[in-house]
């Protein structure tokens, strides 16, 4: 399910217009986006949690480049924690 399907999706269940709905929408993951980017942890009760994660710096090998070593440096990612809920949700399937 991509967003399209997501907006069409709460339009149906909640009687909004398609474009109301793609207005919430986008203004929910923005939110999320900028608690994100201040390092913040996003929260949604009975859904999960957002966090930013960070790599470790570490070295690999380069096999298509006749087994050289590259140095990758640390570095951010988005991580997210399923709530108890949503795990139960999925362990049933």
């Amino acid at each position: 399910m991509n967003k399209k399907d997501i907006i069409e999706e709460i339009s149906i269940r909640e009687g909004f217009s398609k474009r109301d709905t793609q207005i919430i929408v986008e203004s929910f993951l923005s939110v999320i986006s900028e608690c994100l980017e201040r390092g913040e942890e996003a929260k949604i009760n009975y859904f999960g949690t957002f966090y930013v994660g960070k790599r470790k710096a570490r070295t690999t090998t380069d096999v298509s480049d006749s087994n050289k070593v590259i140095n990758i440096p640390e570095s951010y990612d988005v991580r997210f924690k399923p709530g108890k809920p949503l795990k139960k949700a999925v362990k049933k399937q």
